[in-house]
């Protein structure tokens, strides 16, 4: 979108002295280790009230029986002494030794299935939240926790102490281009392209792309300004007077710059790599070279496309954007893009302070369009509105009273026209506000892989936080601000089986084979069970033998098995799945179910020789032979006793 860059200052006046202020900024102390695998020593147990002696005036009891003690640890499968008591009537249990989290747990799940215990609970050390130590990260008000003045913040700290992002996922940022900054790791950055074809000029020539050539893999940023000669006459009669946006980089900064790295900004995702696509260049770009690189992103091919890019997008960011509803070339795009893969084309609602239901691809189906807010959580006073935005997130808010401190901080370069040297600059719109929710789902996509669009889409929705005022609410705004923290925490719950497919070896006609798959709560909180059942194939051949799941309430960690028997009612192969419903984001949990019936060998009547026929597939199938041999053994020498007999009868 087009952005307002009336003031570019940096944090110590202005643009050009940003790069002086880094030196002069400590690095923040990390609190916690980033690799530290968590552990504990100490339970937390409250016993039911009618099993202890406490006092209701302290809730400090004494030390508890002995026999009491001894039950949990029984309970615990382990022993547990007694530390101390708490105020509110628990109480502190060591274990024997300090052990990782996730056994602590299945120790937990024990306990909390002894009737005695109203709740128990691992003893966790808890910290500061995660912190970078990038040098300009107190500046980045946008990634704080939304308290105070900064109510329109993302919630950022909580989400990284779970997740600071995975290599394995990729954020098409269609752009300006991108710039090389020292900010920005070029191992992250995977080869992109520039789309923007020769303008229609005679002979065509490459004024919009501004950068010698057509169409190319360079998606490098040449710059996009505008003089005011260019904008009184000319092909750019028209456009707006602007310096070079670097627009790309901004947005490229937000979603992924380096962090950790003791300098600069702190990026949303530490790990993600950016696929850069440049489609827009001077006074803009054309929504067919838009098109061609979304669809080129999200790994589509197609004779009008370069080679299928090799590193398909999960996320598209394209923080652009333009007056008209959205056209059928547009919506086919958004279509194909998510058919083929992509999780979440996220677009800007626009910067006119209008209705964006006018504008496009912010009025695309199933697009996620975002709305901006202010420091404060107000709707920006520039950003478009109405019942197409999905959720809002801070673009901030440059004026000529609060220069710097209330913009979006992130990466730039100094050069007005031409590219110069690296800098840092706030900066305010939709565009950015768009950049941020990217970055959001990137780190859930990181926490939980197979998240599809719409639960990407439902996550974002349901965790959003509340609106702080009128200005904004969620007819005209989306559903709240998003809230990183939440929808992080949100998409780690899961319901986990192990194995995921149960394949059953040849199994004889009417004969019974039996295998068993556990399910694990995975997640950050409990969860409600469902009924679990067979879909699909044929339902006589599998059924449920034994089920410790169904209905159940399964605790964080929490083990339950459901064992499946496969009886083939005839020859050939047959599939199914198992089906557990729950409440968790990816429910229902599905394993799939695959075996093959056989008939057993057939018995040969004739008396010549005391054989038994064998199938012609066993003759081609080792694994199969010996089973048909092994079940044939006992008919053989069934037939061969009946012959003995009937001989002896004669004789």
């Amino acid at each position: 979108m087009n952005t307002k860059r009336a003031v570019l200052v940096g944090i110590c006046g202005s643009l050009l002295a940003v790069a002086q202020c880094l030196s002069g900024l400590g690095a923040l102390a990390q609190d916690k280790p980033a690799a530290r695998e968590e552990s504990t020593q100490r339970l937390i147990v409250k016993w039911r009230a009618d099993v202890t002696n406490h006092s209701a005036a302290n809730h400090q009891p004494a030390a508890h029986p002995a026999a009491l003690l001894a039950r949990t640890s029984a309970a615990a499968g382990l022993p547990l002494s007694y530390k101390r008591a708490m105020s509110g009537g628990a109480h502190v249990l060591n274990l024997p030794h300090e052990m990782a989290m996730n056994d602590a747990k299945r120790i937990i799940a024990r306990l909390r299935a002894d009737p005695l215990i109203e709740y128990a609970e691992p003893d966790r050390r808890r910290y500061a939240m995660r912190v970078p130590n990038d040098s300009l990260f107190t500046n980045q008000w946008n990634l704080m926790e939304p308290v105070g003045v900064n109510t329109g913040a993302i919630n950022l700290p909580g989400a990284w102490d779970i997740t600071t992002g995975a290599a394995g996922i990729v954020v098409a940022v269609i752009d300006t281009g991108i710039l090389a900054h020292a900010d920005i790791d070029t191992a992250r950055l995977l080869p992109g392209y520039d789309f923007i074809v020769l303008d229609p000029t005679s002979p065509p020539m490459p004024l919009t792309a501004n950068d010698g050539d057509g169409r190319d893999a360079d998606p490098g940023d040449p710059g996009d300004w505008i003089t005011q000669a260019e904008s009184n006459s000319g092909f750019f009669k028209g456009c707006d007077v602007a310096d070079s946006s670097w627009h790309g980089t901004h947005n490229a900064g937000i979603i992924g710059a380096a962090t950790e790295n003791g300098m600069g900004v702190a990026g949303i995702n530490w790990a993600a790599r950016i696929l850069p696509l440049r489609a827009l260049g001077k006074c803009g770009g054309y929504t067919s070279d838009i098109i061609d690189a979304m669809r080129w992103a999200a790994g589509l091919a197609s004779p009008a496309l370069p080679p299928v890019n090799p590193n398909p997008a999960q996320i598209i960011n394209a923080s652009l954007g333009g007056a008209g509803p959205c056209s059928a070339a547009e919506q086919s795009a958004v279509n194909d893009v998510l058919a083929a893969g992509a999780r979440a084309v996220v677009v800007p609602s626009g910067n006119e302070g209008a209705d964006a239901n006018q504008s496009s691809p912010a009025s695309c189906a199933n697009v996620i369009t975002v709305g901006a807010v202010t420091r404060s959580g107000a709707r920006a006073p520039y950003s478009n509105f109405g019942s197409v935005v999905t959720v809002s997130a801070p673009g901030g808010s440059v004026t000529t009273t609060s220069p710097g401190a209330n913009g979006i901080l992130s990466t730039l370069n100094e050069g007005l026209t031409s590219p110069t040297t690296d800098a840092y600059a706030f900066l305010q719109g939709t565009s950015f506000a768009t950049s941020h929710v990217s970055g959001v789902i990137s780190l859930l996509l990181s926490i939980n892989p197979d998240l599809t669009a719409a639960q990407v889409r439902g996550i974002i929705q349901s965790t959003a936080r509340a609106f702080p005022d009128g200005s904004c609410t969620t007819a005209r705004c989306g559903a709240g601000i998003i809230d990183a923290n939440a929808a992080v925490r949100l998409a780690q719950q899961g319901l986990t089986a192990s194995p995921l497919n149960l394949t059953f070896a040849a199994t004889l006609v009417n004969q019974q084979s039996i295998q068993t798959t556990s399910f694990t709560n995975s997640g950050v909180t409990e969860l409600m069970l469902g009924s679990a059942a067979i879909e699909g194939g044929q339902p006589p051949d599998f059924r449920l033998t034994s089920d410790t799941c169904s209905n159940q309430t399964l605790a964080l960690q929490a083990r339950c098995q459901i064992a499946v028997a496969f009886m083939p009612m005839a020859a050939g192969a047959r599939n199914a799945s198992l089906v557990v419903p729950s409440n968790a984001v990816t429910s229902p949990s599905r394993v799939a179910l695959s075996g093959t019936g056989v008939m057993p060998a057939a018995e040969d009547g004739g008396g010549g020789g005391g054989g038994c026929a064998i199938t012609q597939q066993a003759r081609f199938d080792p694994a199969l032979l010996l089973l048909l041999l092994a079940a044939s053994a006992g008919l053989c020498r069934a037939a061969q006793q009946r012959r003995d007999r009937r001989s002896s009868e004669m004789t």
